[in-house]
């Protein structure tokens, strides 16, 4: 700790303003880390805050201006207290609430670490509730928390082709998730396993969307196709596409604001009868956000959730918490461009691992800071 207070002041100045500190144990991803919220102190001649209201040309930014030099700082310094306040105004309340109150130490330093990790705080409150207080930090009670996770967590398992009946999977969900690639990667998962497949393409919206996927399919060697209609649809499936036991679908990035977007998506699905469609969620985006998605595209009625972007965060508890709030099991978990070697079937064990990531179930003294130490803002300047 001492260490990273140094290299703050070093940083910052010997003026420096510590608003919070935080050790965050190692995991598979990371390892131990000292985390200090800090800012420099602006002194007494910043600039106000300005006040909101309509633009004026006296509010324009001009080049020559001190304030157009100190504003962009100090903006970045309210929205960094903005966000420390929130944080602190959270767990004020959350310490304050009776259910919170009548945890045991251990259990409150557990709920905090799954809340942190995007676990849904009333699913993180009954999942501590079943544990015997008596034993809470053993090595028993951690592993009757693993246990009663992996009971809940739901997985769809392996995409098996139908030769009877072929099979066609839609992926839906919003810009930028990664549709394409996913759709490129499972067909060729599918591909390798020695099963016909083809790929069809339904984004009318972006014609750089369509090629990407048809490019896919040229360096894989599969079939493919592009609709923009439900009788262009049936002619794809009626023609190119009808040896093929599983047929995979991209479709255009659909914000969850944009109902719209799923009304023209509707009649070309219903040229698929039987299609079953996943939604397309990554992990870096909140948990509210993947619900509202899941809610956009419900009228289609979603068979799973595959999620994306895997990689690019290490706060995994949306894997346990949104499935859960959706009723609907995980079928893929993407990570990485490598097709197809970066999508890989759900596995309970691994999502279990991947939400418990960096916290430590088992108490050890002075491993894990208090609640109150991740409560503390120290308002006085670090003098060495």
């Amino acid at each position: 700790m001492a260490g990273a207070l140094s290299k703050v002041r070093e940083s910052l100045g010997p003026d420096a303003l510590i608003l919070e500190t935080k050790k965050t144990p190692a995991s598979s991803r990371r390892p131990a880390q000292v985390v200090v919220l800090a800012a420099s102190d602006p002194g007494p001649d910043l600039p106000p805050k300005p006040v909101r209201g309509p633009a004026s040309v006296s509010a324009l930014p001009i080049a020559s201006s001190p304030m157009t030099r100190t504003a962009p700082d100090t903006a970045g310094l309210q929205m960094e207290l903005d966000k420390a306040l929130d944080k602190i105004r959270y767990l004020s309340r959350l310490v304050s609430s009776d259910h919170f109150s009548h945890l045991t130490p251990w259990a409150r330093e557990i709920y905090l670490d799954l809340i942190e990790s995007d676990v849904d705080s009333s699913l993180a409150l009954g999942i501590l509730k079943i544990l015997p207080p008596r034993h809470h930090g053993s090595a028993d009670t951690a592993e009757r928390l693993r246990r009663h996770i992996r009971s809940l967590v739901r997985v769809g398992g392996e995409i098996m082709p139908d030769i009877i009946h072929p099979q066609i999977i839609v992926m839906v969900g919003g810009p930028g998730v990664g549709k394409t690639t996913t759709c490129a990667k499972l067909a060729a998962r599918i591909r390798d396993a020695g099963h016909p497949v083809g790929l069809l393409s339904l984004d009318t919206i972006r014609l750089a969307g369509a090629l990407h996927l048809n490019s896919y399919a040229e360096v894989l060697g599969l079939p493919s196709a592009i609709a923009y209609s439900p009788e262009e649809v049936e002619e794809a499936l009626e023609g190119l596409l009808s040896s093929m036991t599983t047929i995979i679908v991209d479709t255009p990035g659909i914000q969850w604001t944009d109902p719209e977007g799923v009304r023209r998506l509707k009649p070309l699905l219903a040229a698929m009868p039987g299609a079953q469609v996943h939604v397309l969620l990554a992990v870096s985006m909140r948990v509210r956000d993947q619900v509202r998605y899941v809610g956009t595209f419900r009228s289609l009625e979603p068979k799973a959730i595959t999620f994306t972007k895997i990689d690019e965060t290490d706060s995994y508890g949306c894997l346990f918490t949104t499935p859960l709030k959706a009723s609907l099991p995980i079928a893929y978990l993407s990570d990485g461009q490598r097709v197809p070697d970066d999508l890989r079937v759900a596995d309970t064990e691994e999502i279990v691992d991947l939400v418990l990531d960096g916290i430590e179930l088992i108490d050890q003294e002075n491993e894990t800071p208090t609640v109150k130490e991740r409560m503390t803002v120290h308002d006085t300047a670090i003098t060495g």
